[in-house]
């Protein structure tokens, strides 16, 4: 969906939701005018400073509920946090006031407002040189927020590109430390191999000596080099 079929389905949710809202906090208050926005007016007056809007509507609520208990709790809090953000939602309520009973219903899969516009609400003058320059703030807003959506979706892309490929270097690294390690022991084996083959070889050399006439510091020291290589090849024996 396009950003401007989306900004036209938000709007029209938005729009629902305040006359659902307007229609059921009417219903709600049993013909009294506004009971929760009254509430809220009167802690905003007192507590307003130093206060932070949670608590403020933490104080009207209770207000509210102490000044109606025969109401009972008040069940619109989750639209009236999408509603005490929207300018023209007093003046839907007001509206609503000077009307019959029967012209406040609304179907919604017929469209918000058949018998009630909330375009009845607004100011029907000629559209002003601020207002029209906030519209076009506005617009702007929406689309630096585009802009930005896809700056990030362009950055996320290239981050997942690069973590691939520093995945596939850390697999390549592990690969050839693997392979060196694996090299490095084929040569220690072989040169290990080689060695006890000289050892063994010199070994037989030795033992196949002829000792006759062999002096006999020689042939001592013959007797130490075999059992030197001895131990060497075969452990040491007792």
């Amino acid at each position: 969906m396009c950003a401007m079929g989306v900004h036209r389905s938000q709007s029209t949710l938005a729009t629902t939701a305040m006359l659902a809202i307007a229609l059921g906090l009417k219903n709600a208050c049993h013909g009294q005018k506004r009971r929760i926005l009254d509430c809220w007016k009167e802690a905003n007056a007192l507590w307003a400073s130093g206060e932070s809007e949670v608590n403020l509507m933490d104080r009207t609520v209770k207000s509210y509920e102490e000044d109606h208990k025969k109401d009972g709790p008040f069940m619109f809090k989750h639209c009236w946090d999408v509603l005490s953000k929207e300018p023209k939602w007093d003046a839907y309520l007001e509206r609503l006031e000077g009307l019959e009973p029967d012209k406040r219903k609304f179907n919604v899969e017929e469209g918000v407002g058949h018998h009630f516009s909330l375009d009845d609400a607004r100011d029907e003058r000629p559209i002003g040189g601020k207002q029209a320059k906030e519209q076009q703030k506005r617009k702007r807003k929406d689309q630096a927020i585009i802009d930005l959506e896809e700056e990030f979706h362009k950055l996320v892309d290239a981050q997942n590109t690069a973590n691939e490929g520093h995945k596939e270097m850390l697999e390549t690294q592990r690969r050839v430390s693997s392979e060196n390690v694996e090299a490095r022991k084929l040569k220690y084996l072989a040169e290990k191999e080689h060695k006890e083959s000289t050892i063994l070889e010199t070994y037989k050399s030795l033992m196949m000596q002829d000792t006759t006439g062999m002096p006999e510091d020689v042939r001592s020291e013959r007797m130490l080099a075999l059992r030197c290589f001895r131990e060497k090849l075969f452990g040491k024996t007792d």
